[in-house]
């Protein structure tokens, strides 16, 4: 059995996500022990059942979190060894990680969730991002083995690696059935609800959909809009709605569980992601296997999720009333918004089959810990 000692700064697995019903890891010889962020004092229950074990830092803030994961981490690695440590982003969990590294002789994986090294747009978001930047390319040498979620991560990634050999590409596995729904019937009335999904943050462009969404209510289209996510940009965004007019047509929701998440894209009659930049859009594959249209921006990424012009509608980033036109050629058309629907549908169960990515992980897992042995 290999045991896996992964290094997460979300706490997504303990928050009714897919992630912890996700089933296979005893039969495909894997141990996994989850050591992630969460605040000192908040009580948080695993699911019952589940195959992974869950360890939080209680930490007094973020800032603080590296060394209280590294603690933790090292007093769980001298009760039970592991065999591999895999750290959720090239940056202050690759730290991490990579200090495990160092003290025990352990393999690294470093996951790559997006174009980090390839968008100087990411750089600007955050005052420290510029440290990040600079700290990227060191912990992906570091690295055995990089895990690119996308072909896209891998290119951006090529550049800045001395051994490309080391990249393998796999999306994180998608619990498929999850979000898997028959088809959507004939005669369902196809209505004017928008949804979006994801953290409100400048690379989402949601500053660009609501731009969109004044230029469809000026059209006539009486569209409405929920935003399913919480971010730092949410106050902003809530005064920009207001500032345009359509506050009104304008849902914030927060963070939605993802059992209340389901039900919403299936609800939903286009879902748009206006994402400046992408890894490869994850909720992309999740509205896919609703059945929902899509209208996303015309990046290389989203070409891995989606199909052009079957199952989705391709913008220009930062084009308000291009992706408004796209929106409003499926609101004319459900019809044809249905059509692109399902066959989205297929496509999504077909390509990110469940089974085939947890058989893929599994390997690329046991193939990083072997790196050690030769």
């Amino acid at each position: 059995m290999l045991r896996v000692l992964y290094i997460e700064i979300s706490r997504e697995p303990l928050r009714e996500s897919y992630i912890q019903p996700r089933p296979g890891w005893t039969r495909r010889q894997l141990s996994l022990t989850y050591v992630f962020y969460a605040p000192r004092g908040e009580q948080l229950v695993p699911a019952p059942d589940s195959e992974i074990a869950f360890y939080p830092t209680h930490s007094v803030s973020r800032l603080t979190f590296p060394l209280e994961a590294f603690r933790l981490a090292s007093q769980l690695h001298q009760e039970r060894p592991f065999h591999l440590v895999v750290a959720n982003d090239p940056m202050m969990l690759g730290l991490v990680g990579y200090c495990l590294k160092q003290r025990f002789n352990l393999p690294l994986m470093v996951k790559v969730h997006t174009q980090y090294l390839g968008h100087f747009r990411w750089v600007l978001e955050r005052p420290y991002y510029p440290l990040y930047y600079l700290l990227i390319p060191f912990l992906l040498a570091q690295a055995d083995k990089v895990w690119a979620v996308s072909e896209s991560v891998k290119e951006s990634l090529l550049p800045w690696m001395t051994g490309p050999d080391k990249i393998e590409v796999f999306c994180t596995p998608i619990y498929t059935n999850f979000f898997d729904f028959p088809p959507r019937p004939p005669g369902q009335r196809f209505g004017r609800q928008l949804l979006s999904v994801g953290f409100l943050n400048r690379q989402k462009g949601i500053d660009i959909l609501l731009q969109a969404m004044r230029l469809l209510v000026d059209a006539g289209k009486d569209p409405n809009l929920i935003l399913a996510g919480s971010g730092p940009e949410e106050p902003a965004l809530i005064q920009l709605a207001e500032k345009l007019g359509i506050r009104e047509q304008v849902t914030f929701k927060g963070h939605v569980p993802f059992n209340l998440l389901a039900p919403l894209y299936r609800g939903c009659d286009v879902f748009v992601l206006p994402s400046r930049y992408e890894g490869l859009g994850r909720v992309l594959v999740e509205a896919a296997l609703a059945g929902a249209p899509i209208v996303t921006t015309a990046l290389e990424t989203s070409l891995e999720a989606v199909l052009p012009n079957e199952s989705a509608l391709l913008a220009p980033p930062d084009d308000p009333a291009a992706l408004a036109a796209a929106v409003g050629a499926l609101l004319d058309r459900p019809e044809r918004a249905r059509a692109m629907g399902e066959k989205g549908r297929q496509f999504a169960r077909q390509r990110f089959d469940f089974e085939k990515m947890m058989d893929d992980v599994a390997g690329l897992w046991h193939r990083a810990a072997d790196i050690r042995k030769h």
